[in-house]
């Protein structure tokens, strides 16, 4: 039993190292797994080492080795009952061995239906496409991934198949970063517009699969910095997908014999990152204009990780001087320089004029890239004098769920502070009570007075809800993101039960706005306040220093009170701090997350009322407030 344990720790050893694309430390892992489920007989899981080990094989280059590989696995696992290991090694030799391929093929097919897995169908229709494809046979391969992309519905509730791709991507996954792929190469207008459809609705994942580990899971087992223990997950998985069905990254592609989504007027930016390449759609005035970035993949990894380490070690604070070197600074205007000319500067040309408004969709890695920081810096640093634009970030694009408001109270409540200081951030006081004294029709909660069941049941009906505390990012399980309270965490799956329609949230805590940056969709806090009705959310997306983000938001709500502009105010003071300041660290961490995608559904429950989803209206969605106008986004 130990050996089988210790060779199961080193697999999953192995995934890890595969995923942070450490090839020579997954083949150590690999290794040693494998001899240590070869001495204890454990059969099920030596096969899925041995065809992890024939995937990093495939992808260095060794064909024989992956075969032989895939060979044993199907010599270990029995016929007489069919295995998703056994397809999967079917499905690899099929790639691999030419004058057998369609045996392969034929043999995972029969698995598919035997064990009736959506996934394993959609991995089979995968290498159908890349078999037109080496014969240079485009049209049909799109054709099958077209077809494939029906399959996409039941998959996302099909648990069938989750890991049957040993050390890969997700079939639908991949499927759709091979169709994005091959249309934007076709290049005819219908083509970039198909892409994009299809970029877009690989944003829209469910995250029905989060349900189950988190009904067994504690944030002290992360990184043991909760004191307040949570308890198991409170709903069903049936009753988390009708909760996050209205959410902004929630959607599928139109069903057959439905017509594509129209096109937004946009602008709009919406970024697709491939296995190299990273396809940057632009959106303005109802055309799509598509650029590939091509060998960007790795080079935007490298820099956003080098800007994460600066952050990191400015994270510290007053000991951050003893680890910063004096030069570290200028390392990390770098990455930032290094960023702009690989996913802004090839669209400078479809930059307009001066103060247009953005909205702008990430994908994967680039959820991290400080973009706002970047503009900021771009006439101080002398990189451009193009025209600068505000931004407001969203985690979809999908046209037919723009431009829908959610049906908020005629009359909206008096703004909502509240602020839980402590010795480590004594400023959070000075800051609520500033921010407070700005809002003269403001009630302002602190220290046990700002409780867990104030934020999330007096924020009803509320114009504006401003928290200021410490904040927690669980990559692990970004459902159970948090923000410390006077009585205990406020989670991120909490925030979805709570009633935010038609509120401003302000989340000024380290991390709120930070988010998964993988394929199940960017879940995190600020998602959460979306997904809740908020009809805007302000959060920092790395951990903040407590003198800067005080000064950031005292600006922010000065320019507020005169702009009446969300975006606007926010740029402007990140604007006055950069003069100051020009570390970008300590003012642009805060993103401006705008609802301004929703679905055209059914009403929805989010916890305390039916929230109708309302057709397009002839404005946007405004927030009342205290000042002689009404706040935009």
């Amino acid at each position: 039993m130990m050996m089988q344990r210790s060779g199961a720790a080193e697999l999953l050893r192995a995934r890890v190292a595969y995923a942070m694309h450490d090839l020579p430390a997954a083949e150590s892992a690999l290794s040693v797994a494998e001899r240590l489920l070869r001495g204890c007989g454990a059969g099920h899981l030596l096969s899925e080492s041995l065809l992890a080990q024939a995937r990093v094989a495939e992808q260095r280059g060794d064909k024989q080795q992956a075969a032989r590989l895939c060979r044993e696995v199907l010599a270990q696992e029995s016929e007489d009952s069919p295995t998703l290991r056994a397809a999967d090694a079917h499905l690899t030799l099929a790639t691999l061995d030419e004058t057998g391929s369609d045996a392969h093929l034929q043999g995972a097919t029969e698995i598919a239906y035997a064990v009736g897995s959506s996934p394993l169908h959609l991995a089979i229709s995968l290498v159908r496409a890349r078999r037109h494809l080496s014969k240079a046979n485009t049209s049909s391969a799109i054709e099958v991934l077209r077809r494939a992309e029906r399959l996409a519905g039941s998959l996302e509730h099909d648990e069938s198949g989750a890991q049957t791709r040993v050390l890969r991507s997700s079939p639908l996954q991949e499927t759709r970063d091979l169709l994005i792929d091959l249309l934007v190469d076709q290049g005819s207008h219908q083509s970039l517009i198909d892409a994009w459809a299809c970029a877009s609705a690989a944003k829209a994942s469910s995250v029905r699969h989060l349900a189950r580990p988190a009904a067994q899971w504690r944030p002290e087992d992360d990184d043991g910095t909760s004191d307040v223990a949570i308890g198991p997950w409170p709903i069903s998985p049936e009753e988390l997908d009708q909760m996050v069905a209205s959410s902004p990254d929630i959607g599928h592609l139109p069903p057959p014999g439905v017509s594509a989504p129209v096109v937004p007027e946009g602008p709009l930016l919406e970024y697709h990152v491939l296995e190299r390449d990273i396809i940057a759609f632009v959106v303005r005035e109802g055309q799509v204009y598509v650029r590939r970035l091509r060998d960007t993949v790795e080079p935007s990894r490298r820099a956003v990780q080098a800007w994460q380490q600066h952050c990191a070690l400015r994270g510290l604070g007053p000991l951050a001087d003893r680890f910063v070197a004096s030069d570290q600074g200028a390392e990390a205007r770098a990455a930032l320089a290094e960023l702009r000319s690989l996913l802004i500067e090839p669209l400078e040309d479809l930059r307009d004029g001066e103060g247009e408004e953005w909205l702008v969709v990430a994908h994967r890695h680039l959820h991290e890239v400080p973009f706002e920081a970047i503009l900021a810096l771009e006439h101080h640093e002398g990189w451009t004098d193009a025209a600068q634009p505000t931004l407001a970030f969203g985690f979809s694009s999908r046209p037919e769920e723009q431009g829908v408001a959610i049906e908020v109270p005629e009359a909206m409540r008096p703004p909502l502070v509240l602020s839980v200081p402590d010795e480590a951030a004594p400023l959070i006081q000075n800051e609520a009570e500033v921010v407070a004294a700005m809002l003269p029709t403001a009630e302002l909660l602190t220290h046990e007075a700002a409780t867990r069941e104030r934020l999330l049941d007096d924020s009803t009906g509320r114009s504006l809800v401003h928290v200021v505390c410490h904040g927690v990012y669980r990559s692990r399980n970004p459902f159970y993101s948090a923000l410390r309270l006077s009585d205990g965490w406020v989670t991120a799956r909490d925030l979805l039960q709570a009633d935010l329609r038609g509120t401003l949230l302000v989340l000024s805590a380290c991390d709120a706005g930070a988010s998964s940056a993988n394929d199940h969709g960017p879940i995190g806090l600020a998602w959460a306040g979306l997904a809740a009705g908020a009809r805007g959310v302000v959060a920092a997306m790395w951990p903040v220093e407590d003198a800067s983000t005080s000064q950031l938001m005292v600006q922010f709500y000065a320019n507020l009170l005169t702009t009446h502009s969300v975006r606007q105010a926010l740029a402007r003071a990140r604007t006055t701090l950069a003069s100051e300041n020009p570390d970008p660290h300590g003012w642009g961490a805060f993103r401006y997350f705008s609802a301004t995608t929703r679905h055209q559904a059914a009403p929805v429950t989010v916890g305390h009322a039916q929230a109708t989803r309302l057709a397009p209206s002839a404005g946007p969605n405004v927030l009342a407030f205290p000042s002689p106008r009404p706040i935009t986004n």
